[in-house]
Protein backbone atom coordinates (compact mmCIF):
# COMPACT_ATOMS: atom_id res chain seq x y z
CA UNK A 1 0.00 0.00 0.00
CA UNK A 2 1.31 3.47 -0.83
CA UNK A 3 0.70 6.10 1.86
CA UNK A 4 -0.26 9.68 0.93
CA UNK A 5 3.00 11.10 2.39
CA UNK A 6 6.06 11.20 0.16
CA UNK A 7 5.31 7.99 -1.73
CA UNK A 8 6.06 5.79 1.30
CA UNK A 9 5.08 2.17 0.69
CA UNK A 10 4.07 -0.25 3.45
CA UNK A 11 3.83 -4.01 3.14
CA UNK A 12 2.75 -6.73 5.58
CA UNK A 13 3.03 -10.47 4.92
CA UNK A 14 1.98 -13.38 7.08
CA UNK A 15 2.84 -17.02 6.48
CA UNK A 16 2.02 -20.11 8.48
CA UNK A 17 3.57 -23.53 7.90
CA UNK A 18 2.50 -26.77 9.55
CA UNK A 19 5.26 -29.36 9.52
CA UNK A 20 5.05 -33.03 10.42
CA UNK A 21 8.37 -34.85 10.75
CA UNK A 22 6.96 -38.35 11.21
CA UNK A 23 9.32 -39.91 8.65
CA UNK A 24 12.10 -41.90 10.37
CA UNK A 25 14.73 -40.16 8.18
CA UNK A 26 14.02 -36.91 10.07
CA UNK A 27 15.02 -38.43 13.41
CA UNK A 28 18.31 -37.56 15.06
CA UNK A 29 20.33 -39.38 17.68
CA UNK A 30 19.66 -36.52 20.12
CA UNK A 31 15.88 -36.78 19.88
CA UNK A 32 14.04 -39.83 21.15
CA UNK A 33 10.37 -40.05 21.93
CA UNK A 34 7.54 -38.46 19.95
CA UNK A 35 7.91 -37.38 16.35
CA UNK A 36 8.42 -33.68 15.78
CA UNK A 37 5.45 -31.49 14.83
CA UNK A 38 5.95 -27.74 14.23
CA UNK A 39 3.79 -24.74 13.48
CA UNK A 40 5.86 -21.83 12.16
CA UNK A 41 4.41 -18.34 11.81
CA UNK A 42 6.28 -15.57 9.99
CA UNK A 43 5.31 -11.90 10.19
CA UNK A 44 7.04 -9.43 7.87
CA UNK A 45 6.57 -5.64 7.98
CA UNK A 46 8.35 -3.55 5.35
CA UNK A 47 8.43 0.25 4.87
CA UNK A 48 9.99 1.73 1.71
CA UNK A 49 10.80 5.39 1.04
CA UNK A 50 11.74 6.27 -2.56
CA UNK A 51 14.27 9.04 -3.21
CA UNK A 52 15.41 10.79 -6.39
CA UNK A 53 17.78 9.04 -8.81
CA UNK A 54 16.05 5.64 -8.32
CA UNK A 55 17.28 5.20 -4.73
CA UNK A 56 15.02 3.47 -2.19
CA UNK A 57 15.54 3.16 1.56
CA UNK A 58 13.83 0.14 3.11
CA UNK A 59 13.39 -0.86 6.74
CA UNK A 60 12.12 -4.32 7.47
CA UNK A 61 11.08 -6.29 10.56
CA UNK A 62 10.61 -10.06 10.51
CA UNK A 63 9.35 -12.16 13.42
CA UNK A 64 9.42 -15.94 13.24
CA UNK A 65 7.58 -17.96 15.87
CA UNK A 66 8.21 -21.70 15.76
CA UNK A 67 5.95 -23.70 18.06
CA UNK A 68 7.19 -27.29 18.33
CA UNK A 69 6.19 -30.23 20.47
CA UNK A 70 9.93 -30.73 21.15
CA UNK A 71 11.42 -27.93 23.25
CA UNK A 72 14.76 -27.89 21.42
CA UNK A 73 12.96 -26.73 18.24
CA UNK A 74 10.70 -24.17 19.96
CA UNK A 75 12.00 -20.64 19.31
CA UNK A 76 11.26 -17.01 18.43
CA UNK A 77 13.49 -15.02 16.08
CA UNK A 78 13.40 -11.23 15.46
CA UNK A 79 15.26 -9.75 12.49
CA UNK A 80 15.60 -6.02 11.76
CA UNK A 81 17.05 -4.87 8.40
CA UNK A 82 17.86 -1.57 6.74
CA UNK A 83 18.40 -1.80 2.97
CA UNK A 84 19.53 0.90 0.55
CA UNK A 85 18.77 0.07 -3.10
CA UNK A 86 19.81 1.85 -6.28
CA UNK A 87 18.10 0.79 -9.51
CA UNK A 88 19.89 1.55 -12.76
Amino acid sequence: MTLPWGGIRVRYDYDVHWRDYSDARNRTALVSGPFREDTQQTHLVRVEKPFPYDVTLTTQYQRILNDSNLAVFDYTKNVFSVILTWTY
